[in-house]
Formats: C-alpha cells, structure tokens, sequence
C-alpha cells in the first residue's frame, strides 16, 4: 500500500508515523504546486497566442487619430467669456498626456459653509505654518 493510498483512508491516518505524514503533506504541497504552474502556463501560453492571433497588423499612421466631436459650450451665468477661457486653458495645460479633450461646460461658485472664526482660525495656522490637530476636530 503506498503512502497515497494510506493517507487517503481516514482511518490509516492516525496508524502514519510523523515521517510518513510529513513525506504525505510534501508530496501533496508539490502536486499542488505543479498542478498550479501547469495550469498557469496552459493560461499563458492561450493569451500569447490570442493576442497575436487578434493583433492589428496595420502600423499606426502618423495623424490618424479619430477626431472627436467638440460639444457646443454652454454659457455660465454671470462668469465672462474670459474666465471660462483661462480655466479651460489651464485644464486643457495639466491634462496634456493623451486623454480625450473636454470642455468646460458650467461654473459654479463653491459654497462657502464656514464662519468667520472658522476661516480666522485657518487663515492663522496658515500663516503660521501650524499643523492643524485634528484630535479636537
């Protein structure tokens, strides 16, 4: 009866020595082990050759970008055409890595929900460079 056999009976499992039940556990960890990497391998293996099976093999043109259609701007209320120009810039500037273009469409004041002594309190930890402790907060 080989070890397989006896660690696979529930009752010959409390007859395996402590050797026995190791070399078991070392020979199950590394069927376990290799049936896992042959498996990956198999996954591998199919998503090479899917990707160069489905693989356009046209070289990119230089300026064949698609071009995507602008939106019509919508005009903000009581914000001049200057304002929406400048942040549009601004934006248009920091987000120069390749993503579609976009368009401001409304600006909006954020609301302001702190008191006097509220924004005192910042204004000085600011000017003061103190950190703020949140422990009160």
């Amino acid at each position: 009866m080989s070890i397989m056999e006896k660690f696979s009976d529930p009752q010959m499992i409390d007859s395996l020595s402590t050797g026995e039940t190791l070399l078991a556990a070392l020979y199950m960890t590394g069927l376990g082990m290799l049936i896992i990497f042959s498996v990956l391998l198999i996954l591998w293996f199919l998503t090479s050759v899917l990707s160069r099976t489905f693989r356009d093999r046209r070289p990119p043109t230089a300026g064949a970008r698609e071009k995507i259609p602008m939106p019509k701007p919508i005009q903000a209320i009581g914000v001049d055409d200057q304002l929406i120009a400048v942040i549009s810039a601004a934006l248009a500037r920091e987000r120069k890595n390749g993503r579609p273009p976009f368009q401001v469409k409304k600006i909006t004041p954020a609301r302001d929900e702190l008191s006097p002594w509220s924004r005192a309190g910042i204004m000085e930890r600011l000017n003061n460079r103190i950190q703020p402790d949140l422990s009160t907060e």
